[in-house]
């Protein structure tokens, strides 16, 4: 190596260095617009002066940006997320008007929020019904009374999603983990305890993945201690979760209830699951919601409202009809009205439509297969009832 290479190597080290440090700032400057997105995942996500990866599980946050307001707890408290956490609670339909406030005068759910008798059900309302009759609308409608209406209490949700792409919405560690976090982020005072216990969890912007067991031995510490924050917990779609894994979540959550300091302070937690599969707990209420007569009228005031047409013996048998097939299924009501609306409009008359009612399928699978069939006909309008 002659006197000049030797000058060289360092300028080129040099130059190296700075060359990499501004790919770091431009990762950084990123647009979130401009960030890419791949398989439901964020790559490179940017926001709040701190980026990240998702690999897997394990979180690895840019250590140039811990300088920019990241510290090692903000970087814990925020590898709890994922992306899609409250996906499948924002994407339920929201329950229409005059309909599911029903749950709220039913004698069951009255004595589910009665601390006198909690003894006897150990907190635990279970609400079950056929696929597609509005159990996750119901869910959310309650939730969203509760935040409103139970002052004093901390409302956690979560609901399974078996469509997600990423297995954490559909598994107790997803759960965990948002349970977790919503529980930080309510209750200040738990945050200390969360640091201390895993503050060795990080280093350098790298955080472990989490376990299931490590989660719940912090909430039953959060439910020892919280004796002014009764805890509510609704959880959607316990079908759409791995049976085994749902399973082991029931054990827990039963056990977690036994490590409240008073019966007071025990946890209520609300689950809607389909029949199947069936899943036996120890002490508890429960409902099925086609069984409900509260449940056929709001059925029938959703066919009332949404299937318009002369007033007329015939459309009144119509209607009648409609609500008698649907056998409780909400979903069926909703997509059948909208075929019987599309041939209405299309001045067809009540014969037209008594025909069609006739002949779609009673369960909602063979109404789903049923619309495909009729695809070749109405490409158009069965696509957006399928939507």
């Amino acid at each position: 190596m002659d006197d000049d290479e030797v000058v060289q190597q360092p300028t080129k080290r040099r130059r190296l260095c700075e060359a990499e440090a501004a790919s770091t700032l431009a990762v950084r400057r990123l647009n979130p617009r401009e960030q890419s997105h791949i398989g439901g995942e964020y790559n490179n996500v940017t926001t709040d002066g701190y980026s990240r990866n998702h690999f897997g599980d394990t979180y690895n946050f840019n250590p140039f940006d811990r300088g920019r307001g990241r510290s090692k707890d903000d970087i814990l408290l925020e590898s709890l997320t994922f992306s899609r956490m409250d996906a499948r609670l924002n994407n339920v339909t929201r329950a229409l008007p005059k309909t599911c406030d029903w749950l709220f005068s039913h004698t069951k759910f009255k004595v589910w929020l009665q601390d006198t008798q909690i003894n006897d059900h150990h907190g635990f309302l279970w609400i079950k019904g056929k696929p597609g009759s509005g159990k996750s609308t119901i869910m959310k409608n309650v939730w969203t009374w509760a935040k409103k209406k139970l002052s004093g209490n901390i409302i956690l949700s979560y609901f399974f999603n078996a469509r997600a792409p990423d297995d954490l919405e559909k598994s107790s560690l997803g759960l965990y983990r948002s349970l977790v976090h919503q529980i930080l982020c309510k209750i200040p005072q738990s945050k200390p305890v969360f640091f201390a216990r895993f503050a060795l969890k990080e280093r350098d912007g790298i955080v472990d993945e989490w376990s299931a067991v490590e989660l719940q031995e912090f909430l039953i510490d959060i439910v020892k201690t919280i004796d002014t924050h009764p805890l509510s917990i609704f959880i959607d779609a316990l079908d759409e979760g791995e049976e085994d894994d749902v399973r082991k979540m029931i054990d827990f959550l039963q056990e977690l209830g036994q490590h409240s300091s008073s019966a007071n302070t025990r946890p209520r937690v609300c689950l809607s699951s389909r029949h199947f599969p069936y899943i036996s707990i120890r002490k508890g209420l429960s409902l099925i919601v086609e069984h409900q007569a509260e449940h056929q009228q709001d059925i029938e005031k959703y066919v009332e409202e949404n299937l318009i047409g002369l007033d007329s013996l015939e459309i009144k048998k119509l209607k009648e009809d409609v609500c008698l097939k649907a056998d409780g299924i909400f979903l069926w009501v909703v997509l059948v009205v909208r075929m019987l609306k599309k041939v209405y409009d299309r001045g067809c008359g009540i014969p037209a439509m008594t025909k069609l009612l006739k002949e779609v399928p009673k369960d909602l699978e063979g109404l789903f297969a049923d619309i495909l069939n009729r695809i070749s006909e109405d490409r158009e309008s069965c696509v957006s009832l399928l939507q």
